[in-house]
């Protein structure tokens, strides 16, 4: 019987032969359907011997992986479980700081603007720069929400026999308010220490207090118009009023002051009239000019806390309007009435109480009417940008509604 041929063994560069179990992927031969039992047979021959050219398959690593996606050749990756819900999974957008993190109302407001303008400067696209000018927007109402939510009653006093007309906060001393009433009574309340700092005597009827304002260099300074037709600026104190300049007098109970201002740089004042007459002044008094630059009563003035020179005006006449003072000086052109030089007017519905400009920046209008809306406009060109239902109908017998830019609620009754 014929010796059975005995192996060699392998070398170091041949590969391991393969055990009688079935050969390793990396034979080139393919399985074909229905020829099954003949590469069964094949597998068993001890003398088979897998192609040296083809060696077995390395794993496949995550290191591989990574190579392969680093260098973008070839067919892509089979992607795991793992990194199929890393993708699925949406990026997690960084949340706005919290309101209780910020505050300071106006401190979130110039937190947006300083992101503005980081912006700008960098180059980044608008869009960024549009998503966190929104967060910090977001964060500022959140701001204002959760400050009005933690307001309450924190004293409360009753001065006078007759209601509440007027009311100011000084700029520099935020203890001290003054108040006005509609016989004319005036005090200046101390809230921290709960006194009356200065008082002064009103005449009862017919002296209504329409506006009050501090010069903003003195503590005991203020400023009045009143239905009996004067302006003037008085000094107080505990015994009463110790000086009072009077710039304007109508002499006449059908005509009165309704509002004034007094502009940022200190240098004009301004008033306006129940006739629907704006009367510029200067800071000493002196009659500038004198116009009707509405139909009816101007209810509201201010200056723009940005440009000294710009200021509105609101009237019953269902207007509000914005003007230039340096347009507003005598003109060569007699036939060109003050009245047509205004820089832009807004009309609405109804009669407006108010207009302010806003205390950050000034490119914003707040206005309220006699009915239901307040409304604001958005510089320079003071586009209409929102408006809010808000239902005051106006009565006869109470305190006009005219909402502003808060920093301490004082209420009138």
């Amino acid at each position: 019987m014929p010796k059975r041929p005995t192996k060699k063994p392998p070398s170091e560069n041949e590969p391991p032969t393969p055990s009688s179990s079935r050969p390793s992927r990396a034979c080139t031969k393919s399985k074909k359907p229905g020829n099954t039992q003949a590469l069964d047979n094949e597998s068993d021959d001890d003398n088979y011997e897998p192609p040296a050219k083809s060696p077995p398959k390395k794993a496949k690593t995550a290191s591989n992986i990574n190579k392969k996606k680093s260098s973008g050749k070839g067919k892509s990756p089979v992607k795991s479980k793992n990194t199929k819900k890393n993708e699925e999974k949406p990026k997690e957008i960084s949340e706005p700081p919290s309101p209780e993190s910020n505050n300071n109302i106006l401190s979130a407001l110039q937190n947006l603007q300083t992101g503005m303008r980081t912006f700008r400067k960098s180059g980044s696209s608008f869009g960024g720069m549009r998503t966190v000018a929104s967060e910090l927007e977001q964060c500022a109402r959140a701001s204002v929400v959760s400050k009005i939510k933690e307001f309450v009653v924190y004293k409360s006093v009753t001065p006078f026999d007759r209601r509440t007309t007027a009311l100011a906060w000084h700029p520099k001393r935020p203890h001290l308010a003054a108040v006005g009433s509609k016989g004319g009574e005036i005090i200046l309340w101390n809230v921290e220490n709960n006194e009356f700092n200065g008082v002064a005597e009103g005449i009862g009827p017919g002296g209504s207090i329409q506006k009050i304002m501090f010069d903003i260099n003195s503590p005991t300074r203020i400023f009045t118009c009143s239905i009996d037709g004067t302006f003037e600026a008085k000094d107080l104190s505990k015994k009463g009023t110790s000086n009072k300049e009077t710039f304007l007098n109508t002499g006449d109970w059908s005509k009165w002051y309704t509002s004034f201002d007094v502009s940022t740089n200190g240098m004009t004042l301004i008033t306006g009239e129940n006739t629907g007459y704006v009367t510029l002044l200067s800071s000493r008094g002196e009659q500038l000019w004198r116009d009707k630059l509405h139909k009816s009563k101007v209810t509201n003035i201010q200056f723009s806390p940005r440009e000294p020179w710009l200021f509105a005006t609101t009237s019953t006449d269902n207007s509000v309007k914005l003007w230039d003072i340096r347009t507003l000086t005598d003109s060569d052109d007699a036939t060109e009435q003050r009245k047509t030089r205004f820089l832009q007017s807004l009309e609405h519905e109804k009669a407006v109480n108010s207009a302010y400009f806003s205390n950050v920046d000034g490119t914003r209008l707040l206005t309220t009417d006699q009915h239901s809306q307040i409304r604001v406009y958005r510089g320079p060109h003071w586009d209409l940008e929102k408006i809010l239902p808000h239902p005051h109908r106006q009565f006869q017998h109470l305190t006009p509604i005219k909402v502003t830019n808060p920093q301490t609620y004082v209420s009138c009754h």
